[in-house]
């Protein structure tokens, strides 16, 4: 369980990075986690996490990031059900990705 053994370095990260000044890194770390959520079969949990750092995630104007934040949310929901809106995300992630 490889995801599972990870989620406890990632949530260490994101509570010494709370209160900081470094977003991106935040923002990769929650990435990191929700990544994580997702192979755990626990989407939920990935939507939420994704959802509360989106503002972030697009200030940063990182189109790598971006692309497997957009990947990250479709699994998740996907995972979920929401089929239509894991199929935007989706073909946002493969514009951004391949553009």
């Amino acid at each position: 369980d490889r995801p599972g053994d990870a989620l406890p370095h990632a949530e260490r990260e994101l509570a010494l990075l709370a209160g900081g000044s470094d977003a991106l890194q935040v923002t990769r770390a929650t990435l990191l986690r929700a990544m994580l959520h997702n192979e755990l079969q626990r989407p939920a949990e990935a939507l939420q996490e994704l959802s509360n750092r989106q503002a972030a995630m697009e200030a940063v104007h990182d189109d790598m990031l971006s692309a497997e934040w957009l990947l990250a949310r479709s699994r998740a929901e996907s995972g979920l059900g929401h089929w239509r809106e894991a199929f935007e995300s989706g073909s946002l992630y493969k514009w951004i990705a391949f553009n």
